[in-house]
């Protein structure tokens, strides 16, 4: 629970910080934080999309589902079309940019890998809804895991092929810097305007401005599904007893008012004293790990207590 009320937190932060590009007094890049004006922002946004759900969960399905489409499109769309005007291939041999085993598993947690990960345990929580999970489940969750890994990679690709140096005014191989970039996608493609002619200038431009709205409204999606997500989670803690019965109140649109408010509130108070996104998922990744560990023994004990249990998806060789 913990991990899913962090999210929306998080989704909130990155829309505050992506939107600094054009309205810098939302994030200060000094101390790598949102300011005042950031963490209002962030604030109303939450807020905003509980009311969101409050219209019921159908409707917000609806909407989500348009945002997603929109979502994977721009995103091939940056694969394919960026490295068409701008690549540099001599990006992949700099010095620090070698591969090395201790830089991976710094990478796991601290740059989001994990945590990007994580969209896929949205399909599990809400998984209730689903009519024929034995069918719909494994195919569900393999496309996600799939296409989400073949985007995430290309994306990589296409932004550190992109970095620039010389339009950022520092030495080549200098990825230090590119980590302190509050809307890095945004920035990486303006750096290297005065490096092409004015009409790809002028493409750039405009792609800027499409990639930049996209940055937002991305974050915002996630946002919306994970306050949606942890409050159903609160949800089945209700109806298994395991929490007060109120929490099992829904409105007539079936949106789980109480505990989208407790969500809500403990965004909030995640927020306030971490107003970076790399310090909320560096907290948020130890949650997971936890998470995913209590899961993973969880799973051969429930079968060993539960063998005759009806299970309509069942993971083959589950114990190793």
């Amino acid at each position: 629970m913990i991990w899913a009320a962090t999210i929306p937190a998080i989704e909130a932060v990155a829309v505050s910080t992506y939107a600094s590009f054009y309205f810098p007094f939302l994030y200060n890049s000094t101390t790598g934080v949102l300011t005042g004006y950031g963490i209002l922002l962030s604030v109303l946004l939450l807020l905003g999309f509980f009311f969101l759900n409050m219209v019921g969960i159908g409707r917000f399905s609806a909407f989500n589902n348009i945002l997603t489409w929109v979502k994977i499109g721009i995103v091939v769309a940056f694969i394919v079309i960026l490295p068409i005007f701008i690549f540099h291939p001599a990006n992949f041999t700099t010095p620090k940019f070698a591969t090395s085993f201790g830089g991976i598993f710094i990478a796991i947690p601290a740059s989001g890998i994990l945590f990007s990960f994580g969209g896929y345990r949205q399909v599990a929580d809400m998984a209730g809804e689903v009519k024929n999970p034995k069918k719909s489940m494994p195919k569900i969750i393999g496309a996600v895991l799939a296409i989400q890994s073949l985007l995430y990679i290309g994306m990589a690709v296409v932004m550190i092929g992109s970095v620039n140096f010389k339009g950022f005014n520092i030495k080549a191989g200098d990825w230090a810097h590119i980590s302190t970039l509050g809307s890095p996608l945004a920035d990486i493609m303006k750096s290297n305007l005065s490096y092409v002619s004015p009409s790809v200038a002028g493409l750039l431009s405009i792609l800027i401005i499409i990639f930049f709205v996209f940055a937002i409204f991305s974050p915002g999606g996630t946002l919306g599904v994970y306050l949606t997500g942890a409050s159903r989670i609160l949800f089945g803690y209700a109806e298994e007893d395991a929490l007060p019965e109120k929490l099992k109140y829904t409105t007539k649109h079936g949106a789980p008012v109480f505990s989208l408010v407790i969500i809500v509130i403990m965004s909030i108070i995640f927020l306030l004293p971490l107003p970076s996104w790399y310090a909320l998922v560096n907290f948020v990744v130890v949650a997971a790990v936890a998470n995913f560990a209590v899961a993973s023994l969880s799973l051969p004990v429930l079968r060993r207590l539960y063998p005759n249990l009806e299970r309509p998806f069942k993971i083959p060789y589950a114990t190793l």
